[in-house]
Order: structure tokens, then C-alpha cells, then sequence
């Protein structure tokens, strides 16, 4: 009884962030899974089961923003870039010691987190809609980076959206699931080719974990991406700003 309840709420809240914020969710499952699931004994195995049910979220809050109109087929290039970018860093990159990208991550929160204080200089000028190109190099930058340091790509696609003032406010989020679906399938599939036989997850208990989460996370986004218009940039950027003070001191945590 208890872990359904755990399975509720780690799954709504997963579901609550990708469907208002545009955020995949990660930051949220990853830490927690270990801490409630003996089962799940490392970052690596959280993950894996966090990508699948971030993944199939996300794929269907995109279905649903293309059904509002709220999507473009051109939008569709963050997800091809996301695809590559997370799967080809992650194997060119997977021999790279923990304490370089332990560094790398903490100087990039850091940065992110002093660029999202930072008022935009053009805040002012209407919002522009970049050009394919430039969303698929945008997909790949963001997902490598996220690849590499393992920050949430859901949180650095809404800073960068806001930073470069990519499109209007009610579209950020629909962009942000777009990119968050390339990134999951790419991670997923290099978990599976590189990782999966270092993991020492039961297939069955991991089937029933994700497809729970998924459902409480797909319910929880079916009520609540219905309001995501309402969410104003300030709270967003709240939201994101709030989730990296808590990564920036984790990381420094774990440095230590």
C-alpha cells in the first residue's frame, strides 16, 4: 500500500512538471527512487526507470499539444537533435572520470543559475521563432550537455528558450516536451546497448514500477497541461531557479 502511494505521488509530480513547466522530471525521480525503492541501488538504475516513464509522458503531452495546435512539424527538430545529442555524447563521452564532470556540472548550474537572475536585455522585443537549423543545434547542445553533467535537459530547454526569447510563453512548454522526448528515447537506447547488463534490476518489478508511475504521471498531466497557458513566465522561472539552488547545493554535497 505504502509504495503505490510513493508510485502515486513520485508519478503525479513527474507528471505535474512536464505537463505546466515543460520540465521532464529527472531532478524529481532520480535522487527520490533510491531513496523509497531498495530495489533501485544506484543513480544509474534510477534513471533508466525515470527515462521511460519521462519519455512516455512526454509523448503524449506532445500528441495533445499538436492536437491544440500549440506545436509546428518544424518543432519536431529539437526532438531529432535531442535523439542524437544524447545518445552520441553519451558514447563518445562514457569513459570520462566522475570528478571532471562532478566540475563540469557544478560550473554549469552555476553559470545557468547566475544567466537566470539576469533580466534579458530584449525583454521587451516580441518573442521570435528560431529557424529549423537553429532548433536542431539547439536540441543537440542541450541534450549533450545534459548527457554529460546529467542536469535535467527539461531545465536547461527553458532557460535556453527564455535566455534567446524563443517563442511566446504558452508554447515553451509544449517546445520543452518536444525536446525532452528526443532526449528520453536517445538515453534510453544507449542505457540498453552500454548499460543494461551492469544493471541489477528485476525486469518484472521494474515493468510494474514504470508502468505505474506513467499512469499516475499521465493522469496528473491530463488535468493539469490544460492550465499550462496560465503559467506565467515569473513562476516558471521560479520554479527553475528554485530546482537549481537545490541541484547547485547537491553537487557541491556530493563534492565534498
Amino acid at each position: 500500500m505504502i509504495s503505490i502511494l510513493i508510485i502515486f505521488l513520485l508519478g503525479a509530480g513527474q507528471g505535474l512538471l512536464a505537463s505546466l513547466f515543460g520540465l521532464g522530471g529527472g531532478v524529481f525521480l532520480v535522487p527520490l527512487l533510491p531513496l523509497f525503492f531498495s530495489n533501485v541501488s544506484s543513480v544509474k538504475e534510477a534513471s533508466f526507470i525515470a527515462l521511460f516513464c519521462i519519455g512516455a509522458n512526454c509523448l503524449v503531452n506532445v500528441c495533445f499539444f499538436f492536437k491544440k495546435s500549440l506545436l509546428r512539424y518544424r518543432d519536431l527538430w529539437l526532438a531529432l537533435g535531442g535523439f542524437l545529442g544524447a545518445f552520441v555524447v553519451s558514447v563518445i563521452f562514457r569513459n570520462l572520470s566522475g570528478s571532471f564532470l562532478d566540475i563540469l556540472l557544478l560550473v554549469t548550474i552555476f553559470i545557468i543559475l547566475v544567466r537566470s537572475f539576469v533580466k534579458l536585455k530584449n525583454k521587451k522585443d516580441l518573442p521570435s521563432v528560431p529557424k529549423s537549423r537553429f532548433l536542431f543545434v539547439a536540441g543537440v547542445g542541450v541534450s549533450a550537455l545534459s548527457a554529460l553533467i546529467g542536469v535535467g535537459s527539461g531545465v536547461l530547454t527553458q532557460m535556453t528558450l527564455y535566455f534567446k526569447n524563443w517563442y511566446k510563453t504558452d508554447r515553451r512548454t509544449p517546445v520543452g516536451n518536444v525536446l525532452l522526448t528526443g532526449v528520453s528515447l536517445g538515453a534510453l537506447l544507449y542505457r540498453v546497448i552500454y548499460q543494461w547488463e551492469s544493471m541489477n534490476l528485476d525486469v518484472s518489478w521494474t515493468f510494474k514500477v514504470v508502468l505505474g508511475l506513467f499512469l499516475f504521471g499521465f493522469i496528473s498531466s491530463f488535468f493539469c497541461r490544460h492550465y499550462q497557458k496560465k503559467i506565467s513566465q515569473k513562476l516558471k522561472n521560479f520554479v527553475l531557479q528554485s530546482l537549481l539552488v537545490g541541484l547547485f547545493i547537491a553537487s557541491i554535497y556530493q563534492m565534498l
